[in-house]
């Protein structure tokens, strides 16, 4: 039989391990939440910097650039003057929201294009050029926003 001393150790060791495990248990419960809220987190800026880009086939302004009929096509296009080619058209559906917007939705690939596409049509057809910005941003709010934006990747 065991004696009472015995019986006492066996008591206290059982009552050790009892709040050793309820210790291990709230430290397990702790863990998790503080898991669930890393992965919540981690979620939150997952979708935050999920942003909507423009897909969009490229135009190769350099393999258009000194083809004057061709630049005259695309601006016709953008400007409601002629018809336009489906990848004319795919550019031209944004025009407006990449104005308003400074190119927001824009890649830097696509920032790059419209730095390209206001340098080379200044210089090779300057009136075109005022008139597009006419068209888009009559009262001139938007523009100075957006190629302060766009030059930013000019090469």
């Amino acid at each position: 039989m065991n004696s009472l001393a015995e019986i006492k150790n066996q008591e206290a060791l059982r009552a050790t391990l009892m709040s050793k495990q309820r210790l291990n248990v709230e430290l397990l419960l702790n863990l998790m939440f503080k898991m669930k809220s890393v992965m919540i987190l981690a979620l939150f800026a997952f979708v935050a910097a999920d942003k909507d880009y423009y897909v969009l086939d490229k135009i190769d302004l350099s393999k258009i650039e000194n083809n004057i009929e061709e630049l005259k096509i695309f601006m016709d296009c953008v400007l409601d003057k002629g018809t336009c080619s489906d990848l004319y058209n795919s550019y031209k559906v944004h025009i407006d929201e990449s104005f308003k917007t400074a190119c927001g939705k824009c890649t830097p690939e696509q920032k790059q294009f419209v730095s390209q596409f206001f340098k080379l049509y200044r210089k090779v057809l300057p009136q075109d050029i005022e008139d597009f910005i006419n068209k888009y941003d009559p009262e001139r709010k938007y523009i100075d926003d957006l190629l302060a934006e766009v030059d930013k990747y000019n090469v």
